[in-house]
């Protein structure tokens, strides 16, 4: 998957537009940054509550972000999303994007592929 989003940045010449959803409890919060990283210059931002219909919360907020995008001529420039809260679990299930829990714990190291050095 990595080198498939590396050939789509080569033939587009630049980095792709990152798109974050954090789905809480009771929210979702959507930011799209472009190269230069500043929260400041997001090309889009907004805070809905999902009153427990979350998809229909993020179906929405995606729509409102290809249509701003559209708006501003970047509409077929490829994407990274990124996933987290506690919603996010369940949406990470239905789609083949990475999710990430803020309170997880750390993943215990495998020691079945350690080789004794002699």
């Amino acid at each position: 998957m990595v080198e498939a989003a590396e050939a789509v940045t080569e033939t587009h010449g630049t980095k792709p537009l990152r798109v974050g959803l954090d789905i809480g409890s009771t929210t979702v919060k959507a930011v799209v940054l472009d190269q230069s990283d500043a929260l400041a210059d997001a090309l889009f931002s907004d805070y809905r509550r999902h009153h427990a219909n979350v998809r229909a919360t993020v179906a929405g907020l995606l729509a409102d972000i290809h249509q701003e995008l559209e708006k501003l001529g970047r509409g077929d420039e490829p994407i990274h999303l990124a996933i987290t809260g506690s919603g996010g679990l369940a949406s990470q299930t239905a789609s083949t994007c990475p999710s990430f829990r803020k309170s997880s714990p750390k993943p215990k190291p495998s020691t079945r592929n350690i080789r004794r050095l002699t």
